[in-house]
């Protein structure tokens, strides 16, 4: 009995209508891109705080580096009157979301920025870019440059969660 129900799905499964290779690919295609389209979640915006004084000591990040300050942060547009969104270091950087702060791994392979931080740095969740606009920067302190700067944050598929203007504060 069962050799008869094999051998009459065969027979209909052959009586069905002959397609291509190439219109079997175009349908695989289309099935498989469907398939991926569910998979793929929209990406997530995220809300950056300011990095706190407590903050900055319970991570040790204290030293040289560059802190980030969004234009939207400035008080009356002056430089040196925000909190620091994220802090760039030489060894690490540092973002705080959620009353979390997360510390991200510089990527050697990015360009340096003054100080010994780097363009990039690489954590579990995020990707964090600094990027620096003018070459020779704006004393704005003793011991202190000034740079027009763009922060960016990509979440695990390279995909734009933040994205602010503002200036990276260099120095000790």
């Amino acid at each position: 009995m069962r050799f008869l129900l094999v051998l009459s799905l065969l027979a209909l499964a052959g009586c069905g209508e002959e397609v291509s290779p190439e219109e079997r690919a175009r349908r695989d295609a289309e099935a498989v891109a469907a398939v991926r389209a569910t998979q793929v979640t929209p990406a997530v915006p995220v809300s950056l705080q300011p990095i706190g004084f407590s903050d900055i000591e319970g991570q040790g990040a204290i030293g040289l580096g560059c802190s980030f300050v969004a234009d939207d942060d400035r008080v009356g547009g002056e430089t040196g009157e925000g909190e620091a969104l994220a802090i760039a270091m030489g060894d690490a950087a540092f973002v705080k979301r959620s009353g979390e702060v997360l510390r991200l791994a510089p990527d050697p392979g990015s360009p340096e920025n003054p100080l010994g931080t780097r363009a990039k740095y690489d954590g579990r969740e995020f990707s964090l870019e600094l990027d620096l606009q003018d070459g020779e920067g704006e004393q704005i302190g003793m011991e202190t440059m000034g740079y027009d700067a763009h922060l960016t944050l990509t979440d695990g598929r390279d995909r734009v969660v933040y994205r602010a203007e503002g200036i990276a504060e260099c120095g000790a």
